[in-house]
């Protein structure tokens, strides 16, 4: 080999360790994407990695979003009627003043998210983890809560005309979804306690 082809390869594979060491570097998700206003109707999105993600007004009606990781995400105000969120992780996601109408968000985690406001009517959160969750003001009418974990969820004003918890009981009132979500801490505390 010749010197100098011998420092171009000397060179060329010191730049693709370089590559390699920078893309192990980088995060899996970048904090940086903004999809304000995208219209992602029907969109296949499973299993995405959109943690930190901008999504605000974005429109995800009907769109397939199992088991996609949206941790810390803004979607304020965005439409995801219909769409489906099974086994979604939506820990500390920001979903204030969203449409959720007939949204399928079974067995997600929703653990400390911003549901203020948001319109949840006739959504499947059976087996949903709402820890911590801030529902306040939300339109809960005719959602199967089923299962679900409340503890320390904040309902205060919430409309949870029709909504369903175990055995298929309505909730007759405001109370009793506060104290369901009392009953899921008592649980809590007697697990740590074991």
């Amino acid at each position: 080999m010749t010197p100098s082809i011998h420092f171009r390869a000397e060179a060329h594979a010191r730049l693709q360790r370089e590559d390699r060491a920078a893309r192990r570097a980088v995060r899996p998700w970048d904090p940086s994407l903004v999809l304000r206003g995208a219209v992602l109707r029907g969109a296949v999105l499973r299993g995405a990695d959109l943690r930190g993600a901008c999504l605000l007004g974005a429109i995800l009606s009907g769109a397939d979003l199992r088991g996609v990781d949206l941790t810390g995400a803004d979607l304020t105000g965005a439409c995801l009627r219909g769409a489906d969120l099974r086994e979604a992780v939506l820990r500390e996601v920001v979903l204030r003043e969203a449409i959720l109408c007939s949204a399928r968000l079974r067995r997600s985690n929703l653990t400390g998210a911003d549901l203020r406001a948001s319109d949840l009517r006739w959504s499947d959160l059976t087996v949903a983890i709402l820890r911590r969750a801030d529902m306040r003001a939300s339109d809960l009418t005719g959602a199967d809560l089923r299962r679900a974990v409340l503890a320390g969820a904040d309902l205060a004003g919430a409309v949870q005309d029709g909504a369903r918890l175990d055995g298929d009981e309505d909730v007759p009132s405001p109370l009793t979804l506060a104290e369901w979500s009392l009953l899921g801490e008592e649980e809590e505390d007697a697990d740590a306690d074991a």
